[in-house]
């Protein structure tokens, strides 16, 4: 199969500079029309031809990222359609109004750029290019009567790995589906003469025999009527102009995939181990994962392990009632709005009433037909996978979100455990990520980043767990990957990625990303997987960048274990949440003291490796402390973490000047303590502390 050809960018950025050129000739040919409509009451027709003109050059000029000239190309279409659908007002001086909107085109189009600012179009095809190569490549039909777009989307579409062949005509784009159906179909709802033309020709390509055949339409309209017009045909996805192509490329790529959706996850819970089987056996038949239960006192570490997207259970059961057992789960702010339906043979409507007021979403009499249960469950569990996919997913790259990809990470744990096996952990950063966005625009960082999330979503396996752990920060769960074969991934994906250029204007950029592994064999619970990921992370960012670093060199647990820390705060309680979040790291051996000065004691005492104190305390302050610690030889190499309620630009200076490893503000977090920490092990002793964030 032949794969996206390299000059790709070149050939789209040639047909943009294409379009500006003969942009002073199309509005000539509008002015012609305007003209032409005379000074009476113009015919339907050529009023209608005249709109769709105007409607032609604010798509193509939107397509084409030229946004000012379609915002101003926008006013003299409103004022158009306001026309047709007013009817003919004599007194009206639209003619006039319609002059001076057409010399404002005029003018946006003399103000059009040589093309020097960043085009997100080409960001997207040049990842694209590098993503998609050598991989299976469905074909696509394009039809759009505009030339300009049509070459647009065709290339475009292209370099997302599709074949796609484009259509101008209708009636051409019907002759070759009937030849040959293709795996998907792309339709501009809007054709001349004709306000819902595609939907018209969608509906006798299903009439014909292509039903199955996925239809994506895209129009500049937005309203109720095209969009209902394109339902009405059995459209799959609905696009308004213009159509962002990661987000259209990435739509196809779900419409024309060979892999089955993840199956709906359904809990049974019923006493009756016959009715359970029997229930389990009829969804399963059905394409769905099930996980059964007879004692409904074991359902909470169940839901907590299977993360189900629906709860079918008896309302009678011993030891625990249906209706108790719905209300348990209510109680649980992560279960509230998973659905709970009960499937039991109780006819009293009181007691139904009942099921549905504490909580229960449906209410199934057991004598239901197969079919209809599995309809019943189905449709409820679509609900919730996808309410939970709003939930946990960022909504940029579409990866997990921060909270999710924890969730997923205690998830791998446990079971890698339970199975014996192991699991890898990678954390990967984006270098220098804020001057991409200083110098090319937040744009350009955001393709950078959607670009990264595609390249881990196309090259690693469908087991593997991938989300956005905050900002230019991913994340990867590798279940049942050695250390050795996830350094080996991880360093072939980085190679990968810096060699994808990114365009901006006659100019490209390439983007680097660092890398840090931490395997469950050498880190034993999740968070200190987190912990050690995210230090080897910050040892890869400290040697240079662009590299993938494995975690064990460094600070293993037993390492934390034989570390002694001084905490240093005068007030009880939060010396006491101090200690326990450090226990829960590792740390086994933790000196307090109430002030500087007697923190100040023990330092001159014996060895201490890590000091975190607050910085307003009595009897010498935190900063009067580490000023003293950095003022003294055998102390002045010291880790020392700095936790205060200070922000103002002037506090934190003082302290990054008096030499402190990290600065922490009030309130303090377990995980970002953990964080600073570990950064403030690894950190020489003359790095400054960055700003707090």
């Amino acid at each position: 199969m032949s794969t996206p050809t390299p000059s790709a960018p070149n050939k789209l950025q040639k047909l943009r500079e294409s379009f500006i050129g003969q942009l002073p000739a199309q509005l000539e040919a509008i002015r012609e029309m305007l003209a032409a409509l005379g000074t009476t009451e113009p015919p339907a027709e050529k009023m209608e031809d005249f709109h769709r003109a105007i409607h032609s050059l604010k798509g193509s000029s939107a397509a084409f990222g030229l946004k000012g000239l379609s915002a101003v190309t926008a006013e003299a279409e409103d004022l158009a359609k306001e026309v047709m659908n007013a009817g003919w007002d004599p007194a009206s001086p639209w003619r006039e109004t319609m002059k001076e909107r057409l010399a404002q085109v005029e003018k946006a189009i003399q103000a059009v750029g040589s093309g020097q600012e960043t085009d997100p179009v080409r960001l997207d095809l040049a990842a694209a290019e590098a993503i998609h190569s050598g991989a299976d490549r469905k074909r696509i039909y394009l039809c759009e009567d505009d030339p300009f777009q049509l070459s647009s989307l065709t290339t475009q579409i292209g370099c997302f790995g599709f074949e796609v062949t484009g259509f101008a005509k209708l009636e051409e784009f019907q002759a070759a589906v009937d030849t040959s159906a293709p795996d998907a179909i792309v339709m501009d709802m809007v054709h001349p003469g004709r306000r819902t033309g595609g939907a018209q020709i969608v509906e006798r390509i299903r009439a014909g025999g292509g039903r199955g055949v996925p239809v994506v339409f895209i129009s500049m309209e937005s309203d109720m009527g095209s969009r209902l017009a394109a339902v009405r045909v059995g459209c799959d996805a609905y696009f308004v102009k213009p159509a962002d192509p990661t987000e259209l490329c990435a739509t196809l790529h779900a419409l024309t995939s060979n892999e089955k959706p993840e199956p709906y996850r359904i809990v049974i819970v019923e006493d009756d181990s016959h009715l359970s089987e029997m229930y389990g056996t009829i969804l399963h038949e059905a394409g769905m994962e099930t996980r059964t239960l007879t004692d409904p006192m074991q359902a909470l570490p169940l839901l907590r392990e299977f993360q189900p997207d629906l709860v079918l259970m008896d309302m009678h059961m011993p030891g625990c009632s249906g209706l108790e057992l719905a209300a348990v789960i209510r109680q649980m702010k992560e279960y509230l709005s998973i659905p709970i339906v009960f499937l039991s043979g109780e006819t009293d409507p009181d007691l139904q009433f009942d099921a549905r007021r504490k909580g229960g979403d449906e209410f199934l009499h057991k004598t239901i037909k197969p079919e209809h249960l599995v309809a019943a469950v189905a449709v409820r569990a679509q609900r919730m996978k996808l309410l939970r996919s709003f939930m946990v997913r960022d909504s940029m790259t579409g990866l997990f979100n921060h909270s999710s990809i924890k969730e997923h990470l205690d998830i791998a744990v446990t079971r890698a455990q339970r199975a014996g096996e192991n699991v890898c952990f990678a954390m990967i950063d984006l270098d220098h990520f804020k001057g991409v966005n200083d110098r090319y625009g937040h744009a350009a960082g955001d393709k950078v980043l959607v670009a990264m999330a595609n390249l881990l979503r196309q090259r690693l396996r469908k087991s593997d767990i991938i989300g956005r752990y905050g900002g230019e920060e991913l994340a990867v769960i590798l279940p049942g990957s050695s250390m050795q074969e996830a350094v080996a991934l991880m360093d072939q994906l980085r190679r990968c990625f810096e060699n994808i250029r990114f365009p901006v204007g006659e100019d490209t950029f390439t983007v680097t990303f660092s890398c840090g592994v931490a395997s469950l064999e050498s880190h034993d619970n999740p968070e200190k997987l987190c912990l050690a990921a995210d230090q080897s992370l910050y040892t890869a960012k400290k040697e240079g960048r662009n590299r993938v670093v494995a975690a064990g060199r460094f600070i293993s647990t037993t390492q934390l274990k034989a570390m002694r820390v001084l905490v240093v705060d005068d007030a009880p309680p939060i010396l006491a949440i101090l200690v326990n979040m450090l226990e829960q790291i590792g740390f086994a051996k933790i000196s307090t003291a109430n002030n500087g000065q007697e923190a100040w004691n023990v330092l001159k005492a014996g060895r201490v490796d890590l000091v975190i104190a607050d910085w307003h305390m009595p009897r010498m302050n935190g900063f009067e402390l580490l000023k003293a610690v950095r003022g003294d030889s055998a102390l002045s190499g010291l880790p020392f973490v700095m936790i205060t309620s200070e922000s103002d630009k002037k506090s934190v200076r003082e302290a990054i000047l008096a030499g402190v490893s990290e600065y922490i503000l009030k309130p303090v977090y377990s995980e970002e303590l953990s964080n600073k920490i570990i950064r403030a092990l690894c950190k020489p002793p003359s790095a400054a502390a960055p700003a707090p964030k």
